[in-house]
């Protein structure tokens, strides 16, 4: 099953049925031993999209014999893609933010648990933002939504400008030695 292979490389969530009618969800993430995880077999296609990813995973030859053993089709193939916010957007960080290890390190950069996009940053864990706020800290897509309140009191707009306008000089200084 080179094509299942295939899609999970190009970032594509994969649903297979096998020949008694159970299907599983395939996903572009790999364990720690690099194999490619999926949920647990479902009686119906949604049940299968909607079922825990954390416990199943398959090596690229198990893919290859149990795909010819069951007689895996793909029936479905999509992408998960959150749509970014543009730089200068101001977002709110979510509370759970505050569950996170390194919370500590940058919650005084985030008084009022807000900020302005800087910069994106698309890597193998996911959408990621750069937040200025009281200082800068890159934060992850799921602990942010953009800040429609009227009114934002925070000088990150101000404080986005200092640090552009920092960072070009560096490089102008750079550029001329």
């Amino acid at each position: 099953m080179k094509n299942l292979k295939k899609l999970l490389d190009n970032n594509c969530n994969v649903v297979i049925k096998r020949d008694d009618g159970h299907s599983s969800l395939f996903v572009p993430l790999k364990d720690i031993d690099g194999d490619y995880r999926n949920s647990d077999l479902e009686s119906t296609i949604e049940e299968a999209k909607r079922s825990d990813i954390a416990k199943g995973a398959y090596t690229k030859d198990e893919i290859e014999e149990r795909s010819k053993q069951d007689n895996w089709q793909i029936v479905e193939v999509y992408r998960n893609t959150p749509t970014p916010l543009a730089v200068g957007t101001p977002v709110k960080l979510l509370d759970s933010i505050k569950e996170c290890d390194n919370w500590k390190d940058i919650k005084d950069r985030f008084p009022e648990m807000k900020g302005v996009i800087g910069n994106i940053y698309n890597d193998v864990t996911g959408l990621k933002y750069m937040i200025v706020s009281c200082g800068t800290a890159v934060i992850g897509a799921e602990y942010i939504i953009p800040d429609t309140e009227e009114k934002n009191t925070m000088p990150a707009m101000d404080e986005m400008k200092r640090f552009f306008d920092n960072f070009c000089a560096d490089a102008d200084k750079l550029i001329k030695k």
